[in-house]
């Protein structure tokens, strides 16, 4: 069914190849095939927003929920700009110019290879895949058929990460690095209340961000774990990683008072760097001095709209941004995967005296929700196994 924009705010832009593509993408006129988004919750929603905004009119986009297709209908009638949409229940049967897979992450394994076995460019959201495993199994897949295949990066195409990572590289050699990720229950962003997949631990949710973060920030991504710790039942998690000699201290925290983004990097000289994003402007602190980061000039300039115009330049033919590498998501799977281990161990003594909790303390909630089990006894059977 196609569902009529109220309006359009894109202009038709002819472009001759994908470099101008890319270029096209800041002026709000990507020229490419097709594009197809495979999801039905928040996420899908604001990514097809952005793509409206950067497509030009004539660039057809669908959108495949087989689980909230009628909800998307709804959505989409309520939209008062950009481009008109296909949505239905079904995969297509033929490929598509470019595919975005946003629906759960427990899907993402089987769609992005439906796309990849189709022949369709493909950008999948993080995390890429719940093991390590099939991360490196789709990479594989893409290579085998010669498709591209992109991992959702979007804090790397943010100016402030690249302004940080200039003043982090001036004050070499870095002696620790400290990150703190914290979201709030039921926060509101993009019009919407954002929540989580209870299935998906916050370290699988998030290591796929802190990644590449870090990696673009010190050189070198983390490569190795020394430690985990667990807190309030699982949605409080510790790592202390190592990006070759440097100590990355990691604290992952969902359901807490406010939202936090903040990076703290120690030089060996004594120099002291932070880039707080919990909210915009960004805000870069150097020792005593703080300077708020420039406001990006339009919706265009924005990080999600410039990862995804540079996605579609390598969709329709352009190389791919070292940014979106899909090697990079296989690295993030494969530290989640170590992780993961630790975390069964820690997380098990740390419920180990909370078995005569209520079932409806906080903790014992979050605890069971993730691993999908009724009761305590059943979780702590699982754990210790």
């Amino acid at each position: 069914m196609v569902i009529p924009a109220l309006s359009s705010t894109s202009s038709v832009r002819q472009t001759s190849s994908a470099s101008a593509n890319a270029a096209a993408g800041a002026r709000g006129a990507v020229e490419t095939a097709d594009v197809l988004v495979v999801g039905g919750g928040r996420w899908a929603r604001v990514l097809i927003d952005v793509l409206c905004g950067i497509l030009a009119p004539r660039v057809p986009l669908r959108v495949c929920s087989p689980g909230n297709a009628q909800g998307m209908l709804a959505w989409a009638r309520t939209r008062r700009a950009g481009a008109p949409l296909e949505i239905s229940a079904a995969l297509p049967n033929a490929p598509a110019g470019a595919v975005i897979v946003a629906n759960a992450a427990h899907d993402h394994e089987a769609t992005a290879e439906w796309a990849l076995r189709a022949g369709s460019p493909t950008l999948v959201e993080k995390p890429v895949a719940t093991t390590a495993a099939a991360a490196q199994r789709l990479l594989d897949l893409a290579r085998a058929h010669r498709v591209t295949l992109a991992a959702s990066h979007v804090f790397l195409f943010a100016p402030y990460v690249q302004r940080f990572a200039e003043r982090v590289a001036a004050s070499s050699p870095v002696e620790a690095l400290t990150l703190r990720w914290a979201d709030p229950l039921a926060e509101h962003r993009y019009g919407e209340v954002k929540s989580y997949d209870a299935r998906v631990p916050v370290f699988a949710d998030w290591l796929p961000h802190v990644v590449p973060l870090v990696g673009a920030l010190l050189g070198r991504a983390p490569d190795r774990l020394r430690g985990v710790t667990v807190a309030r039942g699982g949605a409080a998690v510790g790592l202390d990683l190592r990006a070759d000699d440097v100590p990355c201290t990691i604290f992952l925290e969902r359901n807490t008072g406010e939202r936090r983004r903040l990076v703290e990097v120690r030089a060996r000289s004594g120099r002291v760097l932070q880039l707080d994003f919990s909210a915009e402007p960004a805000v870069i602190r150097d020792g005593e001095r703080a300077s708020a980061e420039p406001m990006p000039a339009s919706d265009a300039e924005r990080p999600l709209a410039r990862m995804l115009a540079t996605f579609l330049a390598a969709a329709a033919g352009a190389a791919l941004d070292p940014r979106l590498s899909f090697e990079t998501a296989v690295r993030a799977c494969r530290l989640s995967d170590e992780v993961a281990v630790g975390y069964r161990r820690e997380l098990a003594t740390s419920l180990g005296g909370d078995a005569d909790k209520p079932p409806q303390d906080a903790d014992i909630r979050y605890a069971l929700a993730e691993s999908g089990h009724r009761t305590m006894p059943e979780l702590m059977r699982t754990l210790a196994t």
